[in-house]
């Protein structure tokens, strides 16, 4: 995070040496890399190596389409392509996990500020039910949030197929461990445990434990990037 600020600060100001037409080259660059699904320092790595470069080009008095030919939407693409298939299962796993759970203590959050307002009293706890309910919504949140990102960007009639059907099998992932869930629910409040969805937790302890985890994966990201 702190480095994606220090290279948007130098980014920014660098980016006014830029003539007119490679300014705006590069906004649409920028717009275009801000809507990937890559990591904030990834996007920040990205566009300054394409700044450079067009600098570099702009300084010997080359047209830039030399380096980003004459379509940037490509160009942007390959990049953003090439950057998700060099990152191996561990870590498109632990990001998914990551995902979750950012997205699951958020709605988490929701539910006691909901029990707030209508008791007026803070609860310290939640139930399993609430935590499988919450965990339920975050994992079918997840897909669309991606599919979201990936229809922002306007991708070349050549990759479209290979992005949907790589949007198709990640739906078809999580809509699986999605019912995975709700039917270990429906089993355990019909025929084995129903109590135990009852259960309280602590939410102070299951808010913390998920940022501890949450921050160690983006530490191994960061020392992944690194790499």
């Amino acid at each position: 995070m702190f480095t994606a600020l220090k290279l948007k600060k130098i980014r920014v100001k660098e980016q006014r040496k830029l003539d007119k037409k490679n300014l705006a080259l590069y906004k649409n660059i920028t717009s275009h890399m801000k809507e990937s699904n890559l990591t904030s320092d990834e996007k920040e790595e990205v566009l300054q190596q394409i700044m450079d470069m067009m600098l570099q080009a702009q300084k010997e008095d080359k047209s830039i389409d030399l380096f980003i030919g004459d379509d940037y939407e490509v160009f942007c693409n390959s990049i953003i392509e090439e950057f998700n298939n060099s990152k191996n299962v561990v870590y498109k796993i632990l990001n998914y996990i990551q995902k979750y759970l950012i997205e699951t203590v958020l709605i988490l959050i929701v539910m006691v500020l909901g029990t707030f307002i209508k008791n007026s009293s803070f609860p310290t706890s939640i139930t399993v039910d609430q935590f499988i309910l919450a965990s339920a919504i975050s994992i079918a949140i997840i897909p669309f949030s991606k599919n979201k990102e990936m229809q922002s960007v306007l991708i070349p009639v050549s990759e479209k197929i290979n992005f949907s059907f790589r949007k198709v099998k990640n739906q078809n992932a999580s809509f699986i461990v999605l019912m995975v869930i709700l039917i270990s629910r429906f089993g355990l409040m019909e025929f084995f445990a129903p109590e135990f969805l009852n259960f309280n937790l602590i939410f102070s302890i299951i808010a913390l434990g998920a940022l501890l985890i949450i921050a160690t994966i983006e530490i191994y990201k960061k020392a992944y990037n690194k790499v």
